[in-house]
């Protein structure tokens, strides 16, 4: 129901056919619709997922990363890998979610390396199916404890003249085990 039928249902029956009341209220109906659209637009602003410009920027200031001349795209991935940080203490169940959010089903798990202490290995798949940020790893390593370290673990399915290979890229170390 628009606003002016709003409006118009709520005066007496006698007025509701009136002329001069109808343009009145076409008028004023007109304004408020102005005034609501302009409410959604500012909630709108402060929404991180509908934002833009200056509305990130608002943003950015309240939790603290400044924009350092990134579209807004990339702004936005940095708002809220920042978002977490403030909210993370570093744990691996807040650091697997956040995995999962920016790899989806890509996303294998963290394990611990038992010959270093304070070193994790990341383990997803790639090349990523819909890929949402351009490298994941580095907006993880934001939301890591301090003096942590984080190694990544490739694993990459391909067809290798009609048996399927499985390669597991490790750092700079590449090991192909072929399956039939």
């Amino acid at each position: 129901m628009s606003t002016l039928s709003r409006m118009i249902n709520i005066l007496p029956y006698a007025l509701r056919n009136g002329e001069n009341i109808n343009k009145i209220y076409t008028i004023l109906s007109e304004m408020f619709d102005e005034i609501i659209e302009a409410a959604v637009e500012i909630q709108d602003s402060r929404d991180l997922d509908k934002a833009f410009g200056f509305g990130l920027d608002l943003i950015g200031h309240i939790v603290g990363e400044p924009r350092n001349n990134s579209d807004d795209e990339t702004y936005r991935e940095n708002l809220k890998t920042k978002i977490r940080r403030n909210r993370s203490n570093g744990n691996i169940e807040i650091l697997n979610e956040f995995a999962r959010t920016l790899l989806d089903n890509n996303f294998i798990g963290f394990t611990e390396n038992g010959i270093k202490s304070g070193e994790l290995s990341l383990q997803y798949d790639f090349p990523r199916e819909n890929p949402t940020t351009k490298d994941p790893v580095i907006l993880i390593k934001k939301i890591m404890a301090v003096g942590v370290q984080l190694k990544t673990q490739l694993n990459t399915y391909s067809n290798l003249n009609n048996s399927v290979g499985i390669a597991n890229m490790q750092s700079n170390h590449i090991t192909i085990r072929t399956e039939v």
